[in-house]
């Protein structure tokens, strides 16, 4: 990326972050045992606004890309893939009712690991699909208390 669009993207990023914090600033923040329905959107929107700062920081202190980086041929096998992996998450939230957290969490996990990996019909992505989301279900059920989407194909 150029400086310039470095300069941009930390400033948009910037400012999606502080609209984020304004927005969620009113909800409760509740605690760590529980937290509010404020504590996720002002962490992630601060984590997103420490982010941008330290993009324009770089970009400013001269550390971002040259212009002679981004010469050369488009890669559009890497934005196919984001837009694969953007339906992949929009298929999920569609059917995450229906089938459940284990088992759509697995389907999606494994088809992004299998999309990110160098071997996509091999074992490893399946098996890490499964992984995370064991350890995503051990996290939100046994440590958080929280109920997740049983499916509605099992009951």
């Amino acid at each position: 990326m150029s400086r310039a669009r470095d300069l941009i993207a930390g400033c948009a990023f910037a400012a999606l972050g502080a609209t984020g914090i304004a927005l969620a600033y009113d909800l409760p923040m509740g605690s760590t045992r529980l937290p509010g329905a404020g504590a996720m959107p002002i962490l992630l929107s601060c984590a997103l606004l420490v982010l941008a700062l330290a993009l324009i920081w770089r970009t400013l202190a001269g550390g971002a890309a040259s212009e002679e980086d981004t010469d050369g041929p488009v890669d559009t096998f890497g934005q196919g893939r984001v837009a694969v992996a953007a339906a992949l998450i929009a298929a999920y939230a569609a059917v995450l009712s229906w089938l459940g957290f284990i088992l759509a969490t697995s389907i999606l996990m494994a088809l992004l690991f299998m999309l990110g990996a160098k071997k996509p019909l091999s074992l490893a992505p399946v098996l890490s699909g499964i992984g995370v989301t064991a350890l995503a279900w051990a996290l939100f059920v046994l440590a958080l208390d929280v109920r997740l989407p049983v499916g509605a194909i099992w009951g």
